[in-house]
């Protein structure tokens, strides 16, 4: 699997001497790197290794049923409802998350027939 570009923001901070919490200096800034996290399970447990793989997996997992019970107990559930939920949960559908403004507008493109991308591209020369 090719490497990956990944997306982060950064808020620059330093600690105020006389409160000494944290504050935060100027803009946010958007930071950029590349990682190659594998293009399957195998090569990510070839990558990470199995325990790795599986703790970031078991992590994830947990923060998905915990957006269930949030959302759960904005349904207003009790604590039996809740169980019974849990029950029938399910993880949420794995769909890669995070994609970079590239990754989404060369999908889009993917999907343009030919008259809509130059359509866009003369908008874009224009406006842009």
């Amino acid at each position: 699997m090719a490497k990956e570009q990944v997306e982060a923001q950064y808020q620059p901070q330093k600690k105020n001497e006389e409160t000494n919490e944290m504050e935060n200096v100027g803009d946010k800034v958007k930071v950029f790197g590349s990682y190659d996290f594998g293009g399957d399970f195998e090569e990510m447990v070839g990558i990470f290794g199995a325990e790795t793989v599986y703790h970031h997996a078991k992590s994830s997992l947990r923060v998905g049923f915990q957006q269930g019970l949030r959302a759960w107990a904005g349904q207003g559930f009790n604590q039996k409802k809740m169980e019974e939920a849990a029950e029938k949960w399910e993880p949420p559908s794995g769909r890669p998350r995070g994609k970079t403004k590239i990754e989404k507008a060369t999908e889009l493109l993917k999907n343009m027939s030919e008259e809509e991308r130059d359509i866009l591209l003369a908008t874009m020369q224009t406006e842009v």
